[in-house]
């Protein structure tokens, strides 16, 4: 017997193969999207690192790794900024570890804020992982209601005179009841 193309599973039939070509063509848009948008959070992310640089050249500050090779050759004494939280800070105890880059790296950590749709797109694939594994009590006041907690039409239970209650059991039992309905 030749049933084969019959079957809904069949790999080579034409329905599944142009389900495929569907899903792959859909995969393939969907990854091209988010390649744009890494490459749209990089590109705000240098410019923004871009624009720090340019307000620092605009008010003179020296902009790390960017001097010229005549500065370079000047030995320049470190003299800390009236500003600077470590210069005021009091001086290190005996035995503790010298950090020279200090301030440099305190600068790092505040210009490093990330990409807000970035974060939030991870935060909601973290919130959708653990939706999947995780057992939530509010789930049980969101589902639906089970079958016996509601009313059923045509029960005793909907009955509101004690004789309609008395008159369907003495209908449901009669052993005649055949006869009546034909």
């Amino acid at each position: 017997m030749n049933i084969l193309q019959h079957k809904s599973w069949h790999v080579y039939s034409q329905k599944n193969q142009d389900r495929v070509k569907r899903d792959e063509a859909k995969a393939e848009a969907e990854e091209k999207q988010t390649q744009e948008r890494a490459i749209a959070a990089d590109r705000e992310h240098r410019l923004a690192v871009l624009r720090q640089r340019a307000a620092r050249r605009y008010t003179n500050e020296p902009v790390p790794g960017e001097q010229g090779e005549d500065e370079d050759m000047i030995p320049r004494p470190v003299v800390p900024a009236p500003n600077d939280a470590v210069a005021m800070a009091k001086p290190k105890a005996k035995g503790e570890h010298v950090n020279f880059w200090e301030n440099l790296e305190k600068q790092d950590t505040v210009s490093k804020k990330g990409n807000p749709e970035y974060e939030a797109e991870v935060k909601a694939k973290e919130k959708k992982w653990e939706r999947t594994i995780a057992m939530h009590l509010d789930s049980a006041v969101r589902g639906p209601i089970p079958w016996y907690t509601t009313p059923q039409a045509g029960s005793m239970a909907t009955s509101r005179n004690k004789n309609d209650d008395h008159d369907f059991v003495k209908i449901r039992d009669d052993p005649n009841r055949a006869r009546w309905q034909n």
